[in-house]
């Protein structure tokens, strides 16, 4: 790939634009800058462009209508392209265009969760040709809320599907229909989350819940449905999706759009903690704010010996729990590492082929295999209890008992991983079975199946239904809340992890970019147990 000619091109493109909408700063980013574009393939990678959207569409109809011109252009600018970089395909989009809004640049909110995203890349400025080590203004006013901020990267998400328009023409990437939902689940549980955010529309434990979010946008857009024609237009669409007079329509990719644009404004009129963000001159703030959260990793190692057991005493586990969370709160990888008795087996191995006899060869296969399932089971256990770490006080709110049931379940999960490696294990799953319904349609597991110690089981059937009869659970599942935290900790939550592990791809960085899902199948009190 000839980069000059790429940015040259996207130069000459950015100023057509110009002359027909107000633009800012056009910044090159990724792959096709880094290590001066070696890792770029031309025919696969996306061109990744970011620009500022200007301050005189701070609203969503203001916003709405400049990306949809912005649309247009992009066409142009992807047929321009494709001769350059010598696509085989003119069908799918070239380049990845994310408009940012101020408020996003300022709390530094990427669409795939990573955090200080535009703080930590480079960026090359299109129009002057130079190259800064972040975005400037990124990360300026610190971090949005949670609850805020997923709303943001939301719209954001979809902000850059809609534009991912190929050579070919627009395509319908955000048209929407259904003939259950009122409208699209998604945003159903963005809304909920941003209700239960800001601490007044909806409970903590009710960010989740879709009639919460339908509701809460319902009564956002009626309030607005004078202040523009779009809003007007919008309200009658939700009145007739919820059952009322009207065309029950999906959604076009404009008004998609739209409805995006206008949870993107709800969520920052919600955010009670931060101030509005003001445009920012370039200058070193993004680089300073780098320099501040950026932080040599603390060396935390988690002993695993030859029978799958997490070794070590209560104090020193919780110390070491203690600094993992620590590396990963602020993102100083290695979050934490993993040992094995690796030397152990591999001086047993050398042992065996020194003295060369029948019993020894065989032996060393055993050992050769043992070996193998020691790498494996490592990384599976670095992942596990990275989730685990991270996601600890979603998983044990109860702040008095979190550390103790942290190493419980942690070595339990470590037994887990053990089983892997071993023929005809059969200590974990059972007669029980948890169930989540918020996890439909999403890649995490609707259900587990899982196995409690049969006295341990009987108590608790007896303490809730005075009797130790399976029969009553079957009958009257419960939350998985009722039982004791250790018991959960130990018997469902290796499960849980395991089958999350399974639903996300391996090289995932558990704390930047997990999916919403995955904070959803870790909320206990969304699982009911029945009998299976």
């Amino acid at each position: 790939m000839n980069l000059e000619a790429v940015v040259r091109c996207a130069r000459d493109w950015w100023n057509r634009v110009g002359e027909s909408i107000e633009t800012s700063e056009l910044y090159l980013f990724g792959s096709s800058i880094y290590r001066d574009g070696m890792q770029f393939d031309s025919n696969r990678s996306d061109l990744d462009l970011v620009t500022l959207i200007p301050d005189s569409a701070r609203t969503a109809v203001d916003r709405f209508h400049w990306l949809v011109e912005l649309a247009k252009h992009k066409q142009k600018l992807e047929l321009e392209l494709v001769p350059l970089l010598q696509r085989a395909s003119a069908a799918s989009s070239a380049v990845s265009l994310i408009p940012l809004t101020s408020d996003e640049l300022a709390a530094d909110v990427h669409k795939s969760k990573a955090k200080s995203f535009f703080a930590g890349n480079r960026f090359l400025n299109v129009r002057t040709g130079e190259e800064f080590p972040g975005l400037p203004g990124a990360g300026i006013a610190g971090d949005r809320p949670p609850l805020i901020a997923q709303a943001l990267e939301y719209a954001q998400d979809l902000r850059c599907k809609y534009l991912s328009v190929p050579a070919t023409g627009k395509t319908n990437a955000l048209q929407w229909t259904s003939e259950d939902e009122p409208m699209p689940k998604s945003a159903m549980r963005c809304v909920a989350q941003i209700a239960a955010g800001n601490g007044r529309d909806a409970k903590e434990d009710e960010r989740f819940d879709v009639n919460v979010g339908f509701s809460h946008f319902n009564a956002y857009v009626f309030q607005m449905r004078h202040v523009d024609a779009m809003y007007r237009s919008l309200y009658d669409w939700l009145i007739a999706r919820s059952g009322g007079r009207g065309a029950r329509e999906g959604l076009s990719s404009d008004m998609h759009l739209f409805v995006t644009e206008a949870i993107f404004d709800l969520a920052v009129s919600s955010d009670n903690t931060a101030s509005k963000a003001s445009k920012t001159l370039p200058g070193t703030s993004a680089q300073t704010r780098q320099e501040v959260i950026s932080h040599a990793p603390l060396h935390v190692v988690f002993h695993i010996n030859r029978s799958g057991h997490l070794a070590g005493d209560h104090d020193t586990l919780i110390a070491a729990t203690t600094e993992a969370t620590f590396n990963l709160k602020w993102r100083n990888q290695p979050y934490l590492n993993v040992r094995m008795a690796e030397k152990e087996v591999k001086d047993e191995i050398a042992a065996c082929e020194q003295r060369g006899d029948a019993s020894a060869r065989v032996r060393r296969i055993a050992l050769l295999d043992e070996q193998r399932w020691q790498a494996i089971k490592r990384s599976d256990l670095e992942r596990g209890f990275q989730l685990l770490l991270f996601f600890q006080r979603v998983l044990f709110p109860n702040d008095l008992t979190r550390d103790q049931v942290l190493v419980l379940a942690m070595q339990s999960y470590a037994l887990l991983c053990q089983e892997r490696g071993l023929p005809k294990a059969s200590s974990f799953g059972g007669p029980l079975v948890a169930e989540n319904p918020n996890l439909e349609d999403t890649p995490g597991p609707e259900s587990i199946y899982f196995g409690i110690e049969a006295e341990t089981l009987k108590a608790y059937l007896r303490d809730t239904f005075q009797d130790d009869s399976l029969l009553h659970l079957g009958a009257n599942p419960q939350s998985l809340r009722s039982f004791p935290e250790d018991m959960v900790a130990i018997n469902f939550v290796p499960l849980l992890v395991k089958a999350l592990l399974d639903s996300m791809p391996t090289v995932v960085d558990i704390p930047g970019k997990s999916e919403e899902y995955v904070e959803v199948a870790c909320e206990l009190k969304y699982w009911t147990v029945g009998v299976s």
